[in-house]
């Protein structure tokens, strides 16, 4: 599920993934389909709660994550 995305993602994209912080986990897993639905409408998660490290590996690839070799970028973050 996606959502809008933040300062940080939206340079690289305008959607992000939905991210669910523990307090979330029950109403994912156990919330109808309405409950779970309002997670993608909600305001977007802080670009200061995560970082994001760039690759040039791409969901479509078929290359799993653990393969993934880090791309140099100005945008790329730890």
């Amino acid at each position: 599920m996606t959502g809008e995305a933040n300062d940080l993602v939206r340079p690289l994209n305008n959607r992000m993934p939905v991210i669910l912080k523990p307090d979330d986990y029950e109403r994912w897993l156990h919330g109808g389909i309405d409950e779970v639905i309002k997670f993608q409408l909600r305001e977007t998660i802080s670009s200061g709660d995560f970082s994001m490290l760039e690759t040039m590996d791409r969901w479509q690839s078929g290359i799993p994550p653990a393969r993934s070799i880090p791309r140099k970028s100005s945008r790329s973050m730890l």
